[in-house]
């Protein structure tokens, strides 16, 4: 029996612990993931206007409307072209350098807050840099030095080395767990006597684990969306259900299988005969 709760524990873990590892190690699939969100018009509007009030602030030309003007109308127009989603692209691709490095502990060369995870703005800077001048707006030389990001994600720091403990761990664990699971199930198999016991052990087990693994899934999300940075509270059901998807399918059809094990676990079952 034991077996049995074992192999139906990883195999449900096995799904969660192989898209998280991805999702955070790959960077391919990170940007492919958000791209969609970020690419979101309220996630557009947010990011264009604190983008134009970093240009702004870097020009060091305060309230000077016009210029104000200048930078917000071309930075809007911008927003739909290729260039800026050349640049999301970009961004995303340095914002997960990020998040990797506080992950491994290491940040390197990445001039980045602890805890902190950022859309940079200096790619979309250099997207829309011959547009402002075009538009003729005054001291573009200072603009590659515009710094800073929009806050995609605010890690406690409190809580950053549990999680750098977690990820390497993930990296161990994720792609040993489905054949871990595998012989889980054929040593349960194996030593349970019978071919009912087996079947209804591993089917239950499955279709336990799956409802638990999905309610955790479920509280990590909640923590995820908490976390979110002020630019993103609007869209925080979008992320929650970006990063879930690729998790859902997998669950569901583990559960499924479980039911359908201890469905015909229970199909097998003896019946009564009239003397």
């Amino acid at each position: 029996m034991l077996l049995a709760v074992l192999a139906g524990l990883a195999a449900s873990l096995s799904v969660v612990a192989a898209w998280t590892h991805t999702l955070v190690s790959d960077t391919d699939t990170f940007v492919a993931t958000y791209s969609p969100l970020v690419r979101s018009p309220a996630v557009q509007q947010e990011l264009t206007g604190r983008l134009t009030d970093a240009v702004i602030a870097q020009l060091g030309v305060g309230d000077n409307r016009l210029t104000r003007t200048l930078v917000t109308r071309v930075v809007s127009e911008a927003a739909g072209s290729e260039a800026f989603a050349t640049a999301t692209t970009a961004s995303l691709r340095l914002a997960h350098a990020e998040l990797a490095a506080q992950l491994r502990g290491d940040p390197g060369r990445l001039e980045i807050t602890e805890g902190v995870i950022q859309l940079p703005y200096a790619p979309f800077v250099d997207a829309i840099t011959q547009r402002l001048t075009d538009a003729g707006v005054p001291f573009l030389d200072r603009l590659p030095t515009v710094t800073g990001g929009f806050t995609l994600l605010r890690i406690d720091p409190a809580i950053l080395p549990a999680a750098q403990t977690g990820y390497r761990a993930l990296a161990a664990v994720a792609g040993g767990l489905p054949w871990l699971a595998l012989a889980l199930a054929v040593a349960a198999a194996w030593v349970w006597p019978g071919a009912r016991g087996p079947l209804a052990g591993l089917g239950l087990s499955l279709l336990g684990w799956v409802l638990l693994v999905g309610l955790a899934w479920r509280l990590a999300m909640q923590g995820l969306i908490h976390g979110l940075g002020d630019g993103l509270g609007t869209v925080a059901g979008t992320v929650a259900s970006l990063t879930s998807a690729p998790v859902a399918s997998p669950l569901l059809a583990i559960g499924v299988a479980g039911g359908l094990l201890a469905f015909l676990a229970a199909l097998s079952l003896p019946t009564s005969r009239a003397v």
